[in-house]
């Protein structure tokens, strides 16, 4: 909405109400015409990502023949529901959050030419990653204990990486 000739402010909520929980987000954004030619313009907001039911429950083996007539059995198991993923460690999966900032600057050199510097920065916390690869006798010693005997190779999804982006 334009509050002044020069001056425009946006804001939005938005309200996901999910069986186990509900998100707010929200965003704020603002232009200010400076001059005829001079813009400045921000915005910053809030998201969320919800695990996806795929993400939550995919669920994936396969057997390799090796070249000594061996099986290798290896599996992707979901963080929900499974024996094998919960025994290694898994936790359920929690929502990704981020935090995005946006700013810029423009200029009107003529009617048809302009020149645009923007700068932002995306904050994701809990992205949802695959797990690294976990084998060996340390993993078998783990599943056996928990009365699991397959497979010999797991990975799950898991909230694993806060990153930046600029």
């Amino acid at each position: 909405a334009d509050l002044t000739d020069d001056l425009a402010a946006q804001v939005a909520l938005r309200v996901d109400d999910a069986e186990d929980n509900t998100e707010v987000t929200a965003k704020v954004a603002a232009r200010w015409s400076i001059t005829e030619r001079w813009t400045l313009r921000g915005s910053v907001s809030r998201n969320v990502h919800t695990p996806s039911a795929a993400q939550a429950y995919f669920w994936s083996t396969q057997q390799t023949y090796v070249g000594t007539g061996a099986v290798l059995e290896s599996g992707v198991y979901p963080t929900e529901g499974s024996a094998v993923a919960q025994a290694l460690g898994a936790d359920s999966l929690d929502s990704e959050t981020s935090l995005n900032l946006l700013g810029g600057l423009r200029f009107q050199a003529s009617d048809r030419l302009y020149f645009e510097l923007d700068a932002y920065q995306i904050e994701v916390d809990d992205q949802i990653v695959m797990s690294e690869l976990l084998a060996g006798p340390e993993v078998d010693g783990i599943l056996a204990a928990a009365g699991i005997d397959v497979p010999k190779q797991v990975q799950y999804l898991h909230n694993g990486l806060d990153v930046r982006t600029r």
